[in-house]
């Protein structure tokens, strides 16, 4: 009678065991997902191909545009997010391809495809190793309240599984200072930003 109570214990036991082992592991997702590489702004983040360090943030509600002798003006029902940034490549050439607006609320929102030619665009620029960094633009819209408190999610690529993530966690000061207009324009070889 002990000897079937003991194995009933332990039956019972293992079977508590495992159900915490499977409720504790890890999903697909989370074995296979990116490796985050966390920061704030003005951190040197580096990845597996390349380094990243976010500048400024700066909020617009307006751009205006200056690219091969024309100018065009974007405006948004929420506001536009200009991440200045510089970047460089690691051991290879390297394309950064995937950024990404993580809000508050858990949204995520991708780098804005509506400027098209942009000066300093991220994802138009060959990074080279050797070279020094370069200074590169990351422009992403999204409601006005998802902006404090938002994470900048930047990959090689956005469906590489197993490769690294650069997060930036972005805290601005409140109240938010929003330009009424940010310009965009090239300067030689290289861009600049003016904000008004």
């Amino acid at each position: 009678m002990i000897r079937t109570g003991a194995r009933l214990l332990g039956f019972l036991a293992a079977v508590l065991i495992l159900y915490g082992l499977q409720r504790t592991m890890p999903g697909y997702a989370e074995i296979t997902g990116p490796i985050a590489v966390t920061g704030g702004i003005g951190d040197k983040l580096s990845a597996r191909n390349f380094a990243l360090t976010v500048d400024k943030v700066s909020l617009a509600r307006e751009i205006t545009v200056e690219s091969f002798g024309r100018e065009r003006t974007y405006t948004t029902s929420g506001l536009w997010a200009l991440v200045e940034a510089r970047a460089e490549a690691g051991r290879e050439s390297v394309t950064v391809m995937a950024a990404q607006w993580l809000a508050p609320n858990g949204a995520r929102y991708l780098m804005s495809g509506r400027l098209s030619n942009m000066p300093g665009d991220i994802s138009s620029d060959r990074l080279e190793p050797g070279l020094p960094p370069r200074q590169v633009l990351l422009v992403f819209e999204f409601p006005e309240d998802q902006a404090n408190g938002a994470t900048l999610l930047v990959a090689q690529n956005a469906y590489t599984p197993l490769d690294s993530e650069i997060r930036i966690v972005i805290e601005l000061d409140e109240p938010l200072l929003v330009a009424n207009s940010a310009r965009i324009a090239r300067d030689g070889a290289d861009w600049r930003m003016s904000m008004q």
